[in-house]
């Protein structure tokens, strides 16, 4: 009866799935790496509501667009589509519990598509989510993120690691969670208290499935590949250090691709050591560091993201700068002082201005818990009830 009064009105349940920022770790979550991920206050919101029949209906705000499927006849639409990631999710998690009932579903967002910001793995675990409630359900924690997880590679086709499920299902407020992408340890860390994080959207969006991302997977496979022909004991790019890479046989692009990854990883642990400490100037550094790799091994950023790390260097109260995400477009993320953080917004989009002609999107992100049902209220407006009903 609590949960009826507190999370559903006239069986309309609600759901807020959040992004995700990553601190340090890119693109070592799919070589079995180390990451830095949280949960920010930008997401989806999830309303929903059961069906009579066993259909599945969805309307996305974002997309202006519905989707209408039965969950014993889930085909994929081509080209690719935002569709593909409910229609993954909800056939994974018939793999788990069977059949789901029929259910509207309306969703809106805040989170910018294309930014780096977790978007996918936010509708993903959102599905997950109303899934679970409405079929009166419970899935641990790692089968859930593994059901997404599959979904997205498999289902939609993009070759991600699994820190985006695993940080959107599992975040905590103000902490952020070091993840070991091998054996899915973890730890919460605290986040100091006068450091603030900084998102800033170059608009320039990108997709992965149009971009070289699954050849930055296929080159970093390649490189694993090689290595394993003279040492068959290793089974990912980060079961090794520096020095042992410097042996390996590796050369040309494929020892750029692999050099990020493992320097990437102690960057990781580095950083890990440095937050413990509350030493957030020498634990920003780090994040120049990423990024100059990012660019010269990995290849992966871009004019505008180069532009606005190198930019802020000038600036007092910035700790550090990276692009933020896969790359090929997207945001930059800064770890800064919190009292510095209007001024900071305000120089680095004049200078952006000036440079490209427009001004790129800030976001100030807190960092909050992962998915969960939200507290109802009695102001659902007509339209979306018309619609749940």
């Amino acid at each position: 009866m609590i949960f009826r009064n507190t999370f559903m009105i006239n069986d309309i349940i609600q759901v807020f799935s959040p992004g995700r920022l990553n601190l340090i770790g890119e693109h070592t979550d799919h070589q079995m790496g180390l990451v830095v991920p949280a949960c920010i206050d930008l997401g989806i919101t999830f309303m929903a509501k059961a069906r009579k029949d066993n259909k599945i209906k969805v309307y996305s705000t974002k997309f202006d667009e519905f989707d209408e499927f039965t969950p014993d006849n889930i085909s994929k639409i081509v080209p690719n589509s935002w569709k593909n990631y409910i229609r993954g999710v909800v056939y994974n998690y018939q793999k788990i519990k069977k059949k789901t009932i029929g259910i509207n579903i309306w969703i809106d967002s805040d989170l910018p598509i294309g930014a780096g910001m977790g978007s996918s793995a936010s509708l993903e675990l959102g599905i997950f989510k109303l899934l679970e409630e409405l079929n009166s359900t419970k899935i641990d924690d790692l089968q859930a993120i593994n059901a997404c997880w599959v979904a997205e590679n498999e289902f939609v086709g993009v070759k991600c690691g699994i820190m985006d499920q695993f940080i959107v299902r599992m975040g905590k407020t103000k902490k952020s969670l070091f993840i070991n992408c091998e054996n899915l340890d973890y730890e919460y860390l605290n986040l100091d208290q006068d450091m603030s994080i900084l998102i800033i959207d170059t608009l320039k969006p990108r997709n992965l499935n149009q971009t070289s991302y699954n050849n930055r997977i296929h080159e970093c496979k390649q490189a694993l590949a090689n290595i394993q022909s003279r040492y068959p004991k290793i089974t990912s790019l980060s079961k090794m250090d520096s020095t042992f890479l410097k042996k390996s046989g590796l050369d040309g692009r494929l020892y750029m691709r692999a050099s990020h990854v493992v320097n990437e990883n102690q960057r990781v642990s580095e950083f890990m050591k440095l937050i413990r400490q509350n030493n957030v100037v020498m634990a920003g550094k780090l994040l120049y560091v990423t990024h100059n790799s990012l660019r010269n091994l990995f290849e992966v950023s871009w004019e505008e993201a180069d532009f606005i790390v190198e930019i802020s260097k000038e600036f007092e109260g910035i700790y550090g700068a990276r692009m933020h995400g896969a790359g090929f477009g997207g945001s930059v993320i800064l770890i800064i002082n919190a009292r510095s953080r209007k001024k900071i917004i305000r120089d680095i989009l004049t200078q952006f201005k000036d440079r490209f002609g427009y001004r790129p999107k800030p976001y100030h992100c807190n960092v909050i818990k992962g998915t969960a049902l939200k507290p109802q209220n009695n102001s659902i407006p007509k339209h979306i009830l018309d619609f749940l009903n």
